[in-house]
């Protein structure tokens, strides 16, 4: 197992406002890790202010070497208005498509990390990316481990986030897209 540390070109990393890691499943430390089209996109959470993809590391070494498979952990620029956080991680996931040989994504993500997991190929997945693929026709999964899927519910439930919401939605809830309904399937780690 590789584990390839803020692997993003500072060009890219300048345009998200963050970097990512890349654990790769193989014995080989030359970038890009061979894979064998398999990437699981790992998503840190943190109300869109605070953590960042060190506390994910444990878990996506582990994640690597049991489904022998590549797990990307990024960060996303925090403390910034919505869509910043989504931008950032477009951005940095942009670029790990177009030089991982990733023919079947799923994302992963616990707490906002789960809402981001859903939140970015339901909004970028039509996107044709410079490889000519979209993100919808390579997304296999999503994963969302507590997520927050419905921000009006969750920040009526949960009226003592409000400070840490109001930083990335500075207008309050009537600033929230439209709930997007995330249904649940069969679908397991198998996927990969």
């Amino acid at each position: 197992m590789v584990h390839f540390e803020n692997c993003v070109p500072d060009s890219i990393a300048a345009e998200a406002g963050a970097q990512c890691d890349v654990i790769s499943a193989g014995k080989t430390d030359t970038w890009p890790p061979r894979t064998d089209g398999r990437l699981l996109v790992y998503c840190h959470g943190g109300l869109w202010t605070e953590r960042d993809k060190s506390a994910l590391l444990a878990g996506a070494r582990t994640l690597a070497q049991q489904l022998n498979v590549t797990v990307a952990i990024p960060n996303y620029v925090l403390c910034q208005p919505w869509p910043a956080a989504l931008d950032s991680l477009w951005a940095i996931l942009r670029w790990l498509l177009c030089h991982l040989d990733s023919q079947r994504v799923v994302f992963l993500g616990h707490s906002v990390g789960g809402h981001m997991s859903a939140f970015l190929p339901l909004a970028k997945g039509d996107t044709v990316l410079d490889n000519g693929l979209t993100l919808a026709s390579l997304t296999k999964a999503v994963i969302g481990v507590q997520g927050m899927y419905d921000l009006r519910a969750w920040a009526t439930a949960f009226p003592n986030y409000a400070p840490e919401l109001k930083v990335t939605f500075p207008g309050g809830s009537s600033s929230f897209s439209d709930p997007t309904t995330v249904r649940p399937s069969q679908s397991t780690l198998d996927t990969l």
